[in-house]
């Protein structure tokens, strides 16, 4: 065995022998192996480094490729000028780094920095604390949140951006679909372009008008799921809206031109108009 180095590896709750070939390996300082390639340097315990201009200073790191460097204890860089900083972190492939605890980069330019996150793609950022963010420029900086997709953003806590242009940035949101934008609590975008301003409001179609009047939930001026047929930034305007008190709103019934909705234009003063009754009182409104 004179011409093997010996391991011990972990073996479930024991550890078991293992001998390398002493031929490739050259030895590290603080008791790390070097594998021959060009400028390799382990100077972690334990650690190894590989191929060209690698580092492994963190103990039992591993380092592996061209210029990658794993600074954390029990790291590993892999591929090509990947960095793995955070304790226990992972990074592979093309200038992505893993700074976060027990974080993972993957893919091309991207980076891990929040605790337990990920990012995979290309440019992508997890910097939130157990956040996942994959695809093309997404972020995903809300703890617990997801982006995906093409330059999507998760910004509220636990939220959920997917698509192209999407942003989450309530808590609990959910954005879908083309350059939508859920900033309402537990708030839910779809489509194109629409937007949720308020807690527990859903939008779907396309340029929608979002009314918020109060951060008080059931306030009559706030909406509550609309259904939007406007054609740019300058014209939204729905076919259909409710409240959050219940007044229910129809396009061209009533007076209600898309994105005036009062009391007075609702469905529910229509039917009255026509003798039917209507209990104001379960929609918030004083006794008449």
């Amino acid at each position: 065995m004179s011409n093997k180095i010996h391991f011990k590896k972990k073996s479930g709750a024991s550890y078991i022998d293992v001998y390398a070939d002493s031929s490739i390996f050259e030895s590290g300082a603080n008791g790390g192996f070097v594998q021959k390639g060009y400028d390799a340097s382990s100077s972690g315990l334990g650690a190894v480094a590989v191929g060209y201009c690698t580092i492994a200073s963190g103990e039992y790191s591993h380092s592996e490729g061209y210029n990658s460097i794993a600074t954390g204890g029990c790291t590993h860089a892999e591929g090509d000028s990947t960095k793995a900083i955070g304790l226990r972190s992972h990074t592979e492939g093309y200038y992505t780094t893993a700074s976060g605890n027990y974080s993972h980069a993957e893919g091309y330019g991207t980076t891990a920095s929040g605790l337990a996150s990920h990012s995979e793609g290309y440019n992508t950022k997890a910097t939130a604390n157990q956040s996942h963010a994959e695809g093309y420029n997404t972020t995903a900086s809300g703890n617990y949140s997801h982006a995906e997709g093409y330059g999507t953003e998760s910004s509220g806590e636990r939220s959920h951006a997917e698509g192209n242009s999407t942003i989450a940035s309530g808590l609990a949101s959910h954005a879908e679909g083309y350059d939508t934008t859920a900033s309402g609590k537990g708030a839910h975008a779809e489509g194109i372009s629409t937007t949720a301003l308020n807690s527990y409001e859903h939008a779907q179609g396309r340029y929608n008008k979002s009314n918020k009047a109060s951060t008080t939930f059931g306030d009559a001026g706030n909406t509550i799921h609309s259904v939007g047929i406007g054609t740019s930034g300058n014209n939204k305007k729905n076919a259909f809206e409710i409240m959050q008190n219940g007044l229910v709103f129809i396009i061209g019934v009533n007076g209600y031109d898309g994105t005036n909705p009062d009391k007075t234009r609702s469905i529910q003063a229509a039917f009255e108009s026509l003798n039917i009754p209507v209990d104001w009182t379960k929609l918030g409104y004083p006794s008449e």
